[in-house]
């Protein structure tokens, strides 16, 4: 849509991306949320028992991008939407509905039919009508931006992929010779790539400066790469790096790049941005995504029961977030990750003894992080991995509610909640263990130095990078070798 205000032209633009809604798929969604102006969320309009299962999970990871958004911006609009209802009959009444889009937050409810076109030219116009353009930063741009965002739609229609900014330029240059007399033409296109790049129709990679063409197919490769580590049957949660960089998982054969160095070149981008994003981190030739894991730890019922300390229960993206604590955890030269387990991590600190978490799904959208330790971990080691697990969540859920777990040291029963918080109201600083009556102080002892945790997230951010930029190298060696005159011809 364009329009002139003093003068100025303005040009407003819509790109909708389709994010499938099956769970294997949430993990790589995660990391473009943050850029919705306005989210569509479909539920089933045929079903009557559960006929909007999935949409909560979607709500909180909606809240959780927006969280995590470094500017200001207006508030997310979001859209119910039924779709395919020529389909069938509604399951659904229509009082529950309205009652649900009220309880949730949502700005309007379509129902909608791809096939008859049933409420499309109005979900279309609301889309339009619900943005508060005004609230948006505007892209300030010569003319000559306009020219450049059509040459990149035109490569696009044509097939380009993948292409270096220089490439890009010589052919833009061909099209319009009248454009390059300008002064700093070559500048001024790198200026609006960059524009392009950040109004998403392009991806700039951060190597060889490569453009990508058809950001989607990160997501593609990244989704498929992803799902082979789900259903490995070892359930380690982890593939080789060198498979993932040769794209050996299965993908979709109209998705698949043709030309094998540019699939390369595009894998490489997809391992940096696993690991920049914290789904994945790098081990020992190994890319490791703990959320994948689906092994079960033979000892968890005792290991929970007798270990651990506090828990952590909280909204947002579980998995992302499980995620993004177990990546943070691992890489920050304080805790090695010696253990990857179905929803639990084990550590071992610099002072050799054992650490690790212990994810619980509760609901859609909410999950339980629970600490664990070993008897011999110190009260430092022990406060420093407490306060930098909390820290963490701090920074990405949407709610977070810390509970420190008492046991007895005598019999290693556990406390209730409900009998501490008892305890705790009735103004007592002690609990008697009620299976041995040993007195336990209710105490919270104490809590790490911020700036111990503050150092640590830098060299957590520090290394993530390291990580990122070396993803496809290979270390160099300095050979020196030394043999007989006699044995010169052979050697050769």
């Amino acid at each position: 849509k364009q329009s002139l205000k003093n003068g100025i032209r303005f040009e407003t633009d819509t790109r909708l991306w389709d994010l499938a809604g099956q769970s294997s798929y949430r993990l790589i969604h995660q990391l473009h949320l943050k850029d919705v102006t306005v989210a569509l969320i479909l539920f089933d309009y045929h079903s009557g028992t559960d006929p909007f299962a999935g949409v909560d999970y979607w709500l909180k990871a909606l809240r959780q991008a927006e969280k995590e958004k470094k500017e200001e911006s207006s508030p997310m609009k979001k859209l119910l939407i039924a779709a395919r209802t020529d389909v069938g009959g509604r399951k659904v009444s229509a009082e529950r509905i309205e009652e649900f889009r009220v309880e949730r937050g949502f700005d309007g409810y379509y129902e909608t039919s791809a096939m008859t076109g049933k409420n499309i030219k109005e979900l279309i116009q609301s889309i339009k009508d619900i943005i508060d353009w005004d609230a948006l930063t505007p892209i300030t741009s010569l003319a000559l931006f306009q020219h450049i965002k059509d040459f990149l739609l035109w490569e696009q229609k044509k097939g380009l992929i993948l292409a270096p900014i220089e490439n890009l330029y010589d052919t833009f240059q061909a099209h319009h010779p009248d454009l390059s007399n300008s002064s700093n033409p070559y500048d001024q296109f790198k200026e609006g790539i960059d524009l392009a790049a950040s109004s998403g129709l392009i991806h700039k990679l951060s190597f060889n400066n490569y453009v990508l063409l058809r950001p989607e197919l990160i997501d593609a490769y990244a989704s498929a790469l992803v799902n082979k580590v789900s259903n490995e049957p070892d359930g380690t949660g982890s593939i080789r790096e060198s498979e993932a960089l040769e794209g050996n998982f299965e993908l979709p054969e109209e998705m698949r790049i043709a030309n094998k160095d540019q699939e390369k070149t595009l894998l490489l981008a997809m391992v940096e941005e696993l690991i920049r994003s914290q789904i994945a981190l790098r081990y020992e030739g190994f890319l490791v995504f703990p959320s994948q894991s689906t092994r079960k730890h033979p000892e968890m019922p005792d290991l929970k029961e007798k270990n651990q300390t506090i828990t952590f229960t909280f909204e947002g993206a579980v998995a992302n977030v499980y995620a993004l604590l177990t990546v943070r955890l691992s890489v920050g030269d304080f805790f090695r990750q010696t253990e990857v387990w179905k929803d639990t991590t084990v550590y071992t600190a610099w002072s050799g003894s054992t650490c690790g978490i212990v994810l619980e799904n509760i609901a859609e959208g909410k999950g339980r992080i629970t600490t664990l330790f070993d008897a011999n971990i110190s009260k430092e080691t022990r406060l420093l991995f407490e306060e930098f697990v909390e820290d963490c969540l701090k920074k990405t859920v949407l709610t977070l509610k810390r509970e420190r777990i008492f046991t007895c040291k005598n019999c290693k029963e556990v406390m209730k909640s409900s009998q501490v918080i008892e305890m705790r109201d009735r103004g007592y600083d002690y609990i008697h263990c009620h299976k041995c009556g040993t007195k336990i102080s209710l105490d919270e002892d104490g809590r790490a130095a911020s700036s111990d945790v503050e150092k640590m997230q830098d060299k957590v951010d520090e290394n993530i990078e390291k990580d990122a930029a070396n993803i496809g190298k290979t270390k160099q060696y300095h050979v020196f070798f030394s043999y007989n005159d006699s044995d010169g011809d052979e050697v050769r």
